[in-house]
């Protein structure tokens, strides 16, 4: 591939990566949830073969057409208990792809119960992405698929002209962890997987009015594995729940820690993120020169 850039990041379970004890709920004078991960939407614009999400299938993160206000109420509720958080981690979907993503951004940031709001997206649709989105947040991942030198330097180009400083980061995994072969683990297998599990300090989630303690159980519709928001009664009912030292049932099924074959990332069947990566680019070029799309 022309210009093309290398990965600057391992899988999340890559052999390569060392195992760190898993310690969701931190005792600490800042923070006691290190990351939450928040989906606003669940449209994209790619079909990866292996998507941890379950797109096209991903499940609504809000229940019964509540939106945006149950995560509002459900953040509400764990401030009160006492709960602060480094990083609330937005994502969809594609977020760029949710038409009230400010809106709802500042809705999140009036809140006051994290230090830092993060932004992840593919990058692929950028009109998204506006002065006011980059003013609400402290940091805009993409996830680069793409992977070539100018698509790096537009989307640069691109933030600057909206804010002057503003940096984004650029994440280039190497590998993905197969989310989709069926596996069984034996008892023993899944509580060292949950011990050491990468998805447990970097991926809770909250979704439909829980939390829960990784992405796959939420997205995977598994409710009654997560923690009731209404239901918590203080601080030590979460606490309980993220370092529970006992696996949730649905884990003895997680392909993502059972050891497998990484696999190719954001593999399309049908090359569809060549054609919307030069739309991309197109729409930055434009906007930089200030030319109406």
């Amino acid at each position: 591939m022309k210009n093309a850039l290398e990965p600057n990041s391992l899988g999340n379970n890559s052999p390569l990566r060392p195992k760190k004890i898993a310690a969701p709920f931190l005792s600490s004078d800042k923070f006691q949830i290190k990351e939450l991960e928040l989906s606003l939407n669940t449209k994209c614009n790619l079909r990866c073969s292996n998507c941890g999400f379950k797109v096209p299938d991903q499940p609504e993160p809000f229940s019964n057409d509540m939106g945006i206000d149950q995560h509002i109420d459900s953040l509400i509720i764990l401030k009160k208990m006492g709960i602060r958080i480094g990083k609330v981690v937005l994502v969809g979907g594609e977020i760029t792809l949710h038409k009230d993503l400010n809106s709802d951004i500042k809705k999140i940031k009036e809140v006051m119960i994290a230090d830092q709001l993060e932004v992840v997206t593919n990058g692929l649709y950028p009109q998204g992405i506006d002065s006011i989105t980059l003013d609400l947040i402290d940091s805009l991942v993409i996830s680069d698929y793409v992977r070539t030198e100018d698509f790096d330097s537009i989307w640069k180009q691109y933030v600057q002209s909206l804010h002057s400083e503003f940096n984004i980061s650029f994440r280039r995994k190497d590998f993905w962890d197969d989310w989709n072969t069926p596996v069984s683990m034996s008892a023993d297998t899944t509580q060292t997987a949950w011990n050491t599990c990468f998805y447990r300090n970097y991926d809770i989630t909250l979704e439909r009015g829980r939390l829960f303690s990784c992405s796959r159980i939420a997205k995977n519709r598994k409710d009654n594995e997560g923690l009731n928001i209404n239901d918590i009664k203080n601080i030590s009912d979460v606490e309980t729940y993220l370092n529970s030292t006992t696996p949730k049932p649905s884990c003895s099924t997680c392909s993502p820690v059972a050891g497998l074959p990484e696999v190719i990332v954001a593999q399309q069947d049908d090359g569809k993120e060549v054609t919307l990566s030069r739309a991309a680019i197109r729409h930055m070029e434009q906007s930089i020169q200030g030319v109406r799309p």
